[in-house]
């Protein structure tokens, strides 16, 4: 599987071709077998160890006793230090006189900041410095100037609020027509109301977009929520496929945010990829969720963020409180399918491991995909493509084909195993010499793609200080937005739910869990 660029240039026999498949073969079963002998030479070992302890077994408990208090010192001593330097991070945040600043830090510390957990920073600096001239008032002000309700402007089902809705569904309040004062005081006081692509109408949050644009390298955008106080639900629990940054402008909000069941959730392997949105099921917190990790009232200056795939749930506190006027910056990645398993299946179709006539067949690409993908062993597929503060288009390119190569063998033993004759028609010479080249060439292509995205993303904010209509600068930037599309133009074609059949099974989320309690 590891052919280096000089070897597939050259032309092979029919022998040659033949005996190279008979090796990948030989040596993925070699490779089986000796995991299996390391397994039964662990196993001895571990009886002789049992056979000792029972015949001393005090000695065995005191081992085991001093080996117990060592990893637990370790184990403290890790979390202090973490701690300590989790403080020490916010600590130097909270001094950031601006939003450059903030997100600096994020693209320098990616390992500890950006997609690993949620984290809490009271920052009333940046606030101060950059006050944000965004309220309830102000939506009020420039409904007059051609806001209209839309798919960009939208309120929450009213049901919320009264606990009797637990999906996350918003939904414009009279499509197409002008939105009025009186109109938005009064479903104000029944719904949470949503200000879609802020930036484009707003000159702060264009400059919020900017920075982040600018610091982390990757798409972003900005919605503006605002709620009465009093909601025992201002949103209901839900899932986001985008990473989350909260600022919050005005008035306060409760927020709750849970650990996830299934972690960096992908669009097609895990269904949707966002639960209880929609028309989606509702979240159960006792077998969907783990811990409560955040639980927090936002004020004013406070930023949170969390990564995609993690429940969250918010309310508002007492009916005499102000409005609640909330900034969320979502950072896109899985969203515009910037993943490994994306990417992995991109180089895979390019290489002619698809059948091109529906229904699409590949055994590499299909349920034996997608379930490594789910297992423990593929959880790496389902990260973000590492382009998050990259600038090094060789560094890129090297990093995501390694992992490409690394995973490719496990998936390709799983194939076989699945299905042996089918996989071995497809695993020709021809085929495994295009995989190379072929997944050099489509990261590039990944990598220019996004450059040439934010350079359009950012054109599209020139329109800000025309004197047009709001609901026009809203329409112009999501349809430059909704063109950023990377993998549909590399070699999906059509797009993905086309393409990939095995998309179209679905995604049974009950199935997980109750296999992952029983794995558990």
């Amino acid at each position: 599987l590891q052919i280096n660029k000089q070897t597939m240039k050259n032309k092979k026999s029919r022998n040659d071709r033949e005996r190279k498949m008979m090796r990948m073969v030989r040596n993925i079963f070699l490779n089986f077998l000796f995991t299996m002998l390391l397994l039964f030479a662990n196993l001895v070992v571990s009886a002789a160890d049992t056979d000792t302890c029972a015949s001393d077994e005090a000695s065995c408990q005191g081992t085991r006793t001093i080996e117990d208090e060592e990893e637990e010192e370790a184990n403290t001593t890790k979390e202090t230090v973490q701690t300590k330097t989790e403080d020490e991070d916010n600590n130097a945040v909270s001094t950031c006189r601006t939003i450059s600043c903030i997100t600096d830090w994020l693209a320098k510390d990616y390992d500890n900041a950006f997609g690993m957990k949620p984290r809490l920073v009271s920052n009333t600096e940046y606030y101060k410095n950059i006050k944000i001239d965004w309220s309830f008032d102000d939506v009020l002000d420039i409904a007059a100037n051609g806001l209209t309700w839309s798919t960009n402007n939208m309120v929450m089902n009213q049901g919320v609020k009264k606990g009797k809705s637990q999906i996350f569904h918003l939904h414009p309040h009279t499509p197409g027509q002008l939105i009025t004062r009186e109109e938005l005081e009064k479903v104000t006081k029944e719904s949470t109301l949503l200000v879609g692509a802020t930036h484009s109408i707003n000159d702060a949050a264009a400059s919020v977009i900017q920075a982040f644009q600018q610091s982390l390298k990757l798409p972003a955008s900005i919605n503006t929520y605002i709620t009465r106080g009093g909601f025992d639900t201002a949103a209901p629990l839900h899932t986001d496929r985008f990473h989350t940054f909260i600022m919050q402008v005005s008035g306060k909000k409760h927020w709750r945010v849970y650990e996830p069941l299934v972690k960096n959730p992908v669009w097609g392997v895990h269904g949707d990829a966002e639960w209880a949105k929609d028309q989606g099921k509702p979240i159960d917190k006792d077998t969907q969720v783990g811990k409560l990790l955040v639980n927090h009232v936002m004020q004013p200056g406070d930023i949170l963020y969390f990564p995609r795939g993690y429940p969250h749930e918010t309310s508002t506190t007492t009916k005499e409180a102000d409005e609640s006027v909330a900034l969320t910056v979502a950072v896109h990645t899985e969203s515009l399918h910037l993943v490994h398993e994306k990417y992995f299946r991109c180089v895979l179709s390019q290489s002619g491991f698809f059948d091109q006539h529906p229904p699409v067949a590949c055994p590499m690409c299909e349920a034996t995909l997608n379930k490594y993908v789910r297992s423990e062993e593929g959880q790496e597929l389902r990260q973000s493509l590492p382009l998050m503060g990259m600038t090094n288009k060789e560094e890129f390119v090297e990093e995501i084909v390694t992992v490409f190569l690394r995973h490719l063998p496990q998936v390709a033993k799983h194939a076989i195993e699945d299905n042996p004759e089918k996989a071995q028609t497809y695993f020709t010479e021809d085929r495994m010499e295009e995989l190379i080249p072929n997944a050099y060439k489509i990261a590039e292509h990944v990598f220019e793609s996004r450059e040439a995205i934010l350079k359009n993303l950012e054109e599209a904010l020139s329109i800000n200080n025309q004197d047009i209509p709001y609901d026009k600068k809203q329409a112009h930037w999501y349809e430059v937005f909704s063109s950023s599309k990377i993998f549909d133009d590399a070699c999906h074609r059509g797009g993905m739910r086309a393409l990939f059949s095995d998309y179209n099974e679905g995604y049974d989320l009950e199935l997980f869990i109750q296999k992952n309690e029983e794995n558990n």
